[in-house]
């Protein structure tokens, strides 16, 4: 797809960045970042995220160096700059891909300060973005109470911009509820992941993918809680909504 290195330059290995098929798909790191690069003059920031052609995001070590090189160019732009600011959750977001949570926490920080010195009102939403984020690299580093934490504060914003029963705000939910069976909180993620089935359902329907990934984490925290030796009525309730969830993703 391009050619990389040139004279007196050690050659540069190819990567598979992407779902394009063939040799489509196979491309120099340094050519994934030129074409960043040009598409950053117009202030279009997609060629960072997602291939040009089949708009796949960048997943993995991909994801990591573009993270990397994009921090670095816009490393001496004027402190608070948008840019500079997506850059740092584009870093943080490809450690945390490739199992480097604890090193993409500061990076989320960092973000966090500059959005509330720079931009505390126009903010608030990328400020949310990093906050989840933050929650993620809090949970994969195995700190759940962190996770929790971060996870109803995110929420609690959520409810009160967007009202209970939206997308985003169930998609927290749903994380929250999570990170409760993580702590052995299975009392407490029955009654919280049954509300939120309840609001995802009826405001998302019942095919909806959120609907359903609720609806997933509802069961395993019937099936997990074992205290008491389990409750007979859990896991009557956990197995009529695994098969009404695997006959739904059947259809979808």
């Amino acid at each position: 797809m391009s050619a990389a290195g040139g004279p007196g330059k050690a050659p540069e290995g190819i990567v598979r960045s992407c779902a394009c098929r063939g040799t489509n798909g196979l491309t120099h790191m340094s050519c994934l970042v030129s074409m960043a690069l040009n598409a950053d003059k117009n202030r279009d920031l997609t060629l960072w995220e997602k291939c040009i052609n089949c708009k796949q995001a960048y997943r993995g070590h991909v994801k990591l160096a573009l993270g990397w090189a994009i921090v670095k160019h816009n490393a001496s732009g004027a402190e608070g700059d948008w840019r500079q600011i997506a850059s740092l959750g584009f870093l943080g977001n490809g450690l945390w891909e490739v199992g480097r949570a604890e090193e993409a926490i500061p990076i989320f920080q960092a973000q966090l300060a500059t959005i509330h010195r720079y931009h505390p009102i126009n903010g608030q939403h990328v400020a949310l973005d990093a906050l989840t984020s933050m929650a993620n690299c809090y949970s994969s580093a195995g700190r759940y109470e962190d996770a929790l934490r971060l996870e109803r504060q995110v929420h609690a914003e959520w409810v009160k911009r967007i009202g209970p029963a939206e997308k985003s705000a169930i998609t927290i939910g749903c994380n929250l509820g999570d990170t409760l069976m993580k702590v052995k909180r299975f009392a407490d993620a029955k009654e919280w992941l049954r509300e939120q089935l309840r609001l995802a359902r009826s405001a998302l329907g019942m095919d909806d993918t959120v609907s359903l990934l609720v609806a997933t984490n509802l069961c395993r925290a019937c099936y997990d809680d074992t205290s008491d030796g389990g409750c007979p009525d859990d896991v009557a309730e956990a197995d009529a909504l695994l098969a009404d969830t695997i006959e739904r993703r059947r259809r979808v």
